[in-house]
């Protein structure tokens, strides 16, 4: 009985000290991860034809300065590194109506384009553009100017506060005219595309 006794004894000891050295935790790791691609965004003004008016008064004469105009982009942002770009289309507003009545450019008698400035002001972007139609390229001929931006940028009109502004990114199209100031516009219509690129870097 005595001998008994004592192996009943050393089988429960064995028990508890199995149970004293067993592991109260688990623990694992789960690696999350999702991916996001470049994205860039220019919210489109409402009306994107850009009405000059009269570009001339009675003497068929522009002024220098005497028209300009503004158009503001509302939420715009790219996510990444990028490139702000201006391009016109013609090098100019160009008269659409001039084959056979002139050649393209401004002559000391009468003038068939006008040169123009596109700019996108510092506090629009993350740093200031300009395109110079008058200084970039011939008249006639597509020309951009560009900037690297090296980080990811907003510019919202709604935002309270961080980049944005009352109106979004805004261009400014100013100095139409430099080089015609006080020359007659051959008459008809004047037209050029502007166009506004965020994109990647080169």
């Amino acid at each position: 009985m005595k001998t008994r006794f004592l192996v009943s004894t050393v089988s429960a000891l064995s028990m508890l000290g199995g149970a004293a050295f067993a592991n109260d935790t688990a623990t694992d790791d789960l690696d999350l991860e999702g991916t996001q691609a470049n994205v860039c965004v220019l919210t489109a003004p409402a009306d994107t034809d850009v009405a000059l008016g009269t570009l001339g008064g009675d003497d068929a004469v522009l002024a220098s300065g005497d028209i300009d105009a503004e158009v503001s982009f509302g939420d715009s942002y790219c996510n990444f590194a990028h490139t702000l770009t201006l391009s016109s289309e013609n090098g100019a507003l160009v008269n659409d109506d001039a084959d056979g009545l002139a050649a393209p450019g401004t002559s000391d008698d009468i003038a068939s384009s006008i040169d123009y400035i596109a700019a996108i002001a510092d506090g629009e972007w993350g740093a200031a553009l300009t395109l110079n139609t008058s200084t970039d390229t011939e008249t006639g001929a597509a020309e951009d100017n560009d900037v690297d931006i090296d980080t990811a940028f907003r510019n919202d009109a709604a935002a309270t506060g961080g980049n944005g502004d009352a109106n979004g990114l805004t261009v400014t199209i100013d100095d139409l005219g430099g080089d015609v100031d006080g020359t007659p516009l051959l008459t008809g219509t004047y037209a050029d595309t502007l166009t506004v690129t965020l994109g990647p870097q080169a």
